[in-house]
């Protein structure tokens, strides 16, 4: 019997500081590779998250990827996917899926297909970023036929990686919207694994935060089981993919 391909590729940002908090989102038997792309040493804005999104080191490293065959590569950037919208989305699945030869899936693409999945037609957004960048968020989703609420930034530039789990937690109830069915988290560089559970409870829906996303859509695309998920939230709790 084929041994199951439970290879994991990820294309993380040259700031990203969370690659234990993937870890804590992946399946036991799943085994995560980490590329990173180029340093980029500058407050982040609207237009470094655009130059991001065009960065030939996103093909470069899903390149890299390559010779492990693995059964997703996914580009592990929030902002980096959705600032060009869905048009430019669609080209980044494009480019990745090419240069990795396996199936691609971003960030960006995660979270809306858990908001689908979860059937959340309205949802708050909180996000760490300064307002332009977080709006590009919104628009997106909403092309992804997902009213947005209410939108809520921290108006961060830089240090996202440091912010508390606590901050976490008040940024989502300050986010949180009566009329929404849920709250999306933002940024995988903000630490959300172990405090979406608590979050859900306080306000009573589902929480989707990008790092969860971003595992749980990397299963689904790379038909990766996850028996074992317990404790991060909601969006787990849905039926799991059998690997065959």
């Amino acid at each position: 019997m084929k041994t199951p391909n439970n290879r994991i590729g990820l294309i993380w940002p040259s700031d990203g500081v969370l690659d234990s908090e993937l870890w804590q989102f992946a399946p036991a038997h799943a085994s995560l590779h980490f590329t990173r792309t180029q340093v980029i040493d500058e407050p982040i804005s609207l237009s470094l998250v655009e130059r991001m999104a065009e960065d030939t080191d996103i093909d470069y490293g899903a390149e890299t990827l390559r010779p492990i065959s693995p059964a997703v590569v996914t580009y592990a950037c929030t902002s980096g996917s959705f600032v060009l919208g869905i048009d430019g989305e669609k080209q980044l699945l494009d480019r990745i899926e090419r240069s990795a030869n396996a199936p691609s899936t971003t960030t960006s693409t995660a979270l809306a297909a858990a908001c689908h999945a979860l059937g959340l037609e309205r949802v708050a957004v909180a996000a760490p970023y300064i307002a332009e960048i977080t709006d590009r968020l919104a628009s997106f989703l909403e092309a992804k036929d997902i009213k947005v609420s209410k939108v809520t930034s921290m108006g961060l530039s830089h240090g996202i990686g440091d912010v508390s789990d606590e901050e976490v937690i008040q940024l989502g109830i300050e986010a949180n919207d009566a009329k929404s069915d849920g709250l999306v988290i933002s940024c995988t560089n903000l630490r959300t694994a172990d405090i979406i559970e608590r979050l859900e409870g306080t306000l009573g829906k589902p929480v989707i935060s990008a790092n969860q996303a971003t595992m749980w859509h990397a299963c689904q695309i790379g038909q990766i089981d996850f028996p074992d998920a317990a404790g991060i939230g909601k969006l787990f709790e849905l039926p799991a993919i059998t690997n065959v």
